[in-house]
């Protein structure tokens, strides 16, 4: 099967007139928002100009700075962002593209992580509709999460918690096409795809009209208040949804689209890589159903976790992330190829939760890291005494 790469040299030459924007093409941005732009791209012009440097340009002022060596020692999926953005820079469908408006807000005191940038990828036509030809085709790519531990319990946080990013997601698309005629789409990955869709909605009137689609990659969902909201109503079947097969994110919270499932190669949790999802084409190799774990994650945990109330919630997911960081890694990466010690670690963790959290985290433990046989036994033995009937109800 094939991946980003052979889809470059496959596709690389033709211009997005020639060959209508896809499915593809829109991950390959959404991932490309991973690349850290800092001292490289101009940030946002309040008056809602495009005057930015071209993809070609920008890959050629990146690696001024950078040197691809620099990222060998990342161990997180996002460490092919900027091999990725040598890739593009190079072709003639994506080196055109200009890149303006970035903004990189990080404050971890504040706990705000928002990073976007505007994409201008000039005469363009879509495959939904191959007949129409746009003179500028806007594509809003919003950054997400890296698989560092943290990154991803922020991802579950927001089944509590108003994440700050997504007002700024709406403030910054308000500001960025406040004067825009031109179509728009919106996309991103993991937090990134959840900004996507919450901005599209949220935005102001005449910018949501302009939406033509928005993508979310395997990115968390919402709470219900907003998925029966007019502005989502209004815009839901502009939404295309993809997940891989043993999506954990992608399943967490309420969804009002149904996902297409998207084959990987790659395994359990780790699946959240794009770079492991399955291409045929100009579209993803799809199958029929979610593997075990993403069936865990849509039938068992967030079924249950929607029944708790917000400070449950917190609690549960904290004693969850307790378990992950006592096996003294850093990324998830890390942790699905740790060794012996550091599982064990993570059974002793479990060991000391009460019942009626350790129950569901053992379950969700075993179902993550099914292929540790011998250094979860106890996790297991525990597991298979549980269903789905037999969870825990909230109080």
């Amino acid at each position: 099967m094939a991946n980003f790469i052979d889809y470059l040299d496959w596709r690389g030459d033709l211009s997005f007139q020639e060959a209508p924007f896809n499915e593809v093409d829109a991950l390959l941005l959404s991932y490309l928002s991973y690349v850290n732009f800092d001292e490289v791209l101009p940030g946002v012009d309040r008056k809602g100009a495009a005057s930015g440097i071209s993809l070609s340009k920008a890959r050629e002022q990146f690696f001024t700075i950078h040197r691809l060596d620099d990222f060998k020692k990342d161990r997180s999926f996002i460490r092919l962002a900027p091999y990725l953005l040598d890739c593009m820079g190079a072709t003639r469908r994506f080196g055109s593209i200009l890149l303006s408006n970035y903004v990189n807000h990080i404050d971890i005191r504040e706990e705000v992580q928002f990073s976007a940038v505007r994409m201008d990828l000039g005469n363009a036509r879509l495959r939904e509709t191959p007949q129409e030809s746009f003179d500028n085709l806007i594509y809003i790519s919003f950054r997400g999460t890296d698989d560092t531990i943290i990154g991803w319990k922020e991802d579950f946080n927001i089944s509590y918690l108003t994440v700050p990013a997504e007002q700024e997601s709406i403030d910054y698309v308000n500001t960025i096409l406040k004067d825009n005629t031109d179509p728009v789409i919106m996309g991103g990955h993991s937090k990134g795809a959840h900004l996507a869709i919450y901005a599209a909605a949220r935005s102001n009137e005449n910018i949501r009209h302009s939406v033509r689609l928005a993508y979310n990659f395997d990115g968390p969902g919402f709470h219900r208040d907003f998925l029966e909201s007019a502005e989502m109503r209004e815009i839901s079947g502009r939404v295309r949804r993809f997940v891989p097969e043993d999506s954990v994110i992608g399943m967490l919270l309420d969804h009002n689209i149904p996902p297409v499932i998207v084959q990987s190669n790659g395994k359990g949790i780790l699946q959240h890589d794009p770079f492991t999802w399955q291409l045929m084409g100009t579209a993803f190799v799809t199958c029929g159903k979610l593997g075990k774990l993403g069936t865990l994650m849509d039938k068992t945990f967030t079924e249950w976790i929607a029944q708790v109330e917000p400070s449950q919630r917190k609690v549960f997911i904290d004693d969850l992330f307790s378990v992950l960081e006592a096996s003294g890694a850093q990324t998830l990466t890390e942790l699905y190829s740790g060794n012996a010690k550091s599982y064990l670690a993570m059974v002793k963790r479990l060991d000391k939760l009460d019942d009626r959290t350790g129950q569901i985290l053992k379950l969700l433990m075993e179902s993550m890291f099914d292929h540790l046989t011998e250094q979860m036994k106890p996790t297991k033995r525990t597991a298979r005494r549980l269903s789905a009937e037999s969870l825990p109800a909230s109080k």
